[in-house]
């Protein structure tokens, strides 16, 4: 986040012999946007070009989310989500 505006980045994750999870950020994403409530939901858009093409019906597997959120100048909120089903590419 910059001065209160959200940012939509993505990136790869992969997982270290030490068994922690190495992340990095490849860019900006397309779009996204926040809803926010008891049901907030975040939604990021990416172009399939970022991600190499991949062809309809290809299925992607581990996909994770991650959102933080600054409390104040030196403290953030971190909510995660972890690699889980694939989804099919339509």
């Amino acid at each position: 986040m910059d001065g209160g505006n959200p940012a939509f980045l993505y990136g790869t994750a992969g997982r270290l012999n030490s068994g922690a999870i190495s992340d990095s950020r490849k860019g900006a994403a397309d779009s996204g946007t926040m809803t926010t409530g008891e049901a907030g939901v975040i939604q990021i858009r990416i172009d399939l070009a970022k991600l190499g093409n991949p062809a309809a019906g290809t299925r992607l597997h581990g996909t994770m989310g991650r959102a933080r959120a600054a409390v104040d100048n030196s403290r953030f909120i971190l909510d995660r989500t972890r690699g889980g089903t694939g989804f099919l590419l339509k």
